[in-house]
């Protein structure tokens, strides 16, 4: 469950902030690593400064945390979001 509200948060601000005309969501598993890619061609936000309203990237960091995963954010401004999450094995490099 708590990787299903994992996605769904980054879905959600994905939607409501990127003012994306695409996006997407990738699953995929090998053996016991599960690697999500969510990734959209909006905006883009300058991650030192993001907005610090309600869990947004905090609550995704600590929840793939929990899991024992790694999560990492890739944007700049006018370049779109990247969000890699890999769950049940070494952090992404």
């Amino acid at each position: 469950m708590t990787l299903y509200r994992t996605v769904q948060e980054a879905v959600t601000n994905m939607v409501k902030h990127s003012g994306a005309t695409e996006g997407i969501v990738q699953l995929e598993g090998n053996g016991r690593i599960l690697r999500i890619t969510v990734e959209d061609n909006g905006i883009g936000f300058d991650k030192n400064n993001a907005p610090r309203k309600g869990l947004g990237l905090s609550g995704l960091v600590s929840r793939v945390t929990k899991l024992g995963g790694a999560i990492e954010i890739r944007t700049s401004l006018g370049n779109g979001t990247t969000i890699y999450f890999e769950i049940g094995s070494v952090p992404i490099k």
